[in-house]
Order: C-alpha cells, then sequence, then structure tokens
C-alpha cells in the first residue's frame, strides 16, 4: 500500500500532544509525539488526496528528517497527526548549483522540477542579459516562490527527504555567479556553450571528486553576450559541449545536472 508524502517544513515551535489536539505546530524530531498539518499540505491530504483517520502517512522536512505518522483528526483547517517513527535520511542532494536563466514559464517550471527530482543541491534562476521574460523584484519574488513549491512536490514525488534550494533570482549572470562562489568556496564553474574552447563534458567528468562542489551556468535561448562570455573566461569557468545538437535552455539544465548527478552517485557507492 502506498504511504502519501507530506512537507513539514523545519524550524516550526513544538507543542505538547494536549496543545496539538487543539491545534498548532509540532517541529518534527525526535521525542515529540504530535504535528499538525495546515494550509496547502492539509488540503492536499484532505482534499486532493481525501485520506481518512488512522491511515499512515511519511512526513519529512526536507532536511533529511522522515516521520512515519497516523492520522488523528481532519479538520476543515488542520490535519491533526501522531507520530509512529522517526528517522534520518543521509544527504542524497547532489553538490552541484545550477545557475539557469530565466526562460518562459512553462519551461522554467518543467527544469526546476525536473532539477529536483535529480536530487540538485540549488537552483538559482539569473536574468541573463538575452533572458526575455522580465520583470519587477515583486514578481521575481513570487517565481522564486512558486519554484520552491515546485521543488518540493518534486521532492515528495522522487521519495526523497532532502529539499533543493531555489535562491532569489538573480539580476545579472555576474552577480549569481559571485554569490555562488561565495557558497562553495571558488569550486569550478561549467558553461554549456558551443565553440573552439568548449571541452567535451564527457572529458571534465573524468576529474571524479575533484570536480565537486560544481556549478553550472546555462544560457537563455539567445545565449549569452560577448561580456557575459568574457567575464567567464576572467573567472576562470571551463566551457563544455553537450553534444553535436543544440539544446533548449531546459534540456541543457536537465542534461548537465544528470552527467554529474550519475557521476557523483556512482564515486559515492564505489
Amino acid at each position: 500500500m502506498t504511504i502519501h508524502e507530506f512537507f513539514f517544513p523545519a524550524g516550526f515551535g513544538s507543542v505538547g500532544a494536549r496543545e496539538a489536539k487543539n491545534g498548532g505546530d509540532c517541529r518534527l524530531s525526535p521525542g515529540e509525539s504530535y504535528l499538525v498539518l495546515s494550509g496547502d499540505e492539509h488540503r492536499h491530504l484532505a482534499f486532493a488526496k481525501r485520506l481518512r483517520v488512522g491511515q499512515q502517512v511519511r512526513i519529512t522536512d526536507g532536511a533529511g528528517s522522515w516521520a512515519i505518522c497516523s492520522i488523528e483528526k481532519i479538520s476543515s483547517d488542520s490535519s491533526f497527526l501522531k507520530i509512529k517513527e522517526t528517522g534520518s535520511a543521509e544527504r542524497e542532494l547532489v553538490p552541484v548549483t545550477i545557475i539557469l536563466s530565466v526562460i518562459k514559464k512553462e519551461r522554467m517550471e518543467w527544469a526546476v522540477q525536473k532539477l529536483s527530482e535529480l536530487g540538485i543541491s540549488r537552483i538559482r534562476p539569473v536574468m541573463a542579459a538575452r533572458s526575455v521574460v522580465r520583470g519587477s523584484r515583486e514578481r521575481l519574488n513570487r517565481q522564486q516562490a512558486r519554484y520552491q513549491k515546485i521543488a518540493v512536490e518534486a521532492m515528495k514525488q522522487s521519495r526523497g527527504s532532502w529539499l533543493t534550494v531555489i535562491e532569489p533570482v538573480a539580476t545579472s549572470v555576474q552577480e549569481a555567479v559571485h554569490a555562488e562562489k561565495d557558497i562553495n568556496g571558488g569550486k569550478k564553474v561549467l558553461v554549456p556553450e558551443k565553440g573552439a574552447e568548449s571541452l567535451s563534458l564527457f572529458n571534465l567528468l573524468s576529474a571524479g571528486h575533484s570536480l565537486y562542489p560544481v556549478t553550472v551556468v546555462v544560457g537563455p535561448e539567445g545565449g549569452f553576450t560577448s561580456e557575459e562570455i568574457t567575464f567567464f573566461q576572467d573567472e576562470g569557468a571551463e566551457f563544455v559541449d553537450l553534444g553535436p545538437r543544440i539544446l533548449r535552455a531546459e534540456t541543457a539544465a536537465v542534461v548537465s545536472a544528470s552527467a554529474l548527478a550519475l557521476l557523483w552517485h556512482g564515486l559515492s557507492t564505489a
């Protein structure tokens, strides 16, 4: 029998069993017996999946912790769950960041979904110089929230316990790359781009563990400008060739991420 997956973010305030039965939130951690789902996750449990009292569900906090719970009560705005078993999962995220130029809505959301299913650590959307999709900072913030919601659904669908982080939308390629270097200590940056200087991604994969953590910067349909290419060169980025065909931005992102994820998991189990 399939156990349905639900998301309970880390960092919620904890309550005891008596408080939980009267409403409230409970941190997902050993030693606490109840938690309460509300908002989208409650609606998904009660109205989309139409689950009933007594059924079991699996909860994850997106940071490696999970719990098997039984449904104790369902109200109009909350689902009350009793924790039966808790555990933690090894970090299955791949130490890869995809900096993806913002593209049209459906294709961008598809890319976020697939990259999250692959378990990429971070996705950083960016407004490259030739990105055709533009918007205000408010709109970009809404996009980030939407992408993070898609990442949550992808984590649940793929039975993961670690959530891909969606970073705020960067306003330039330079901003995005510098932000990543601040996080991962200036490790390798790969740019899928055809040209005389491009190396085969297959050849780069022979570097093994020394390749990680790695950042991949995927351009918009119009490609990068000469100024952006010069910036990558100055930063010491490697230009990589993904094959003889021209790929859409979302395809290039998923192909790059898939190759890097397969190598990482192979190295981890060797």
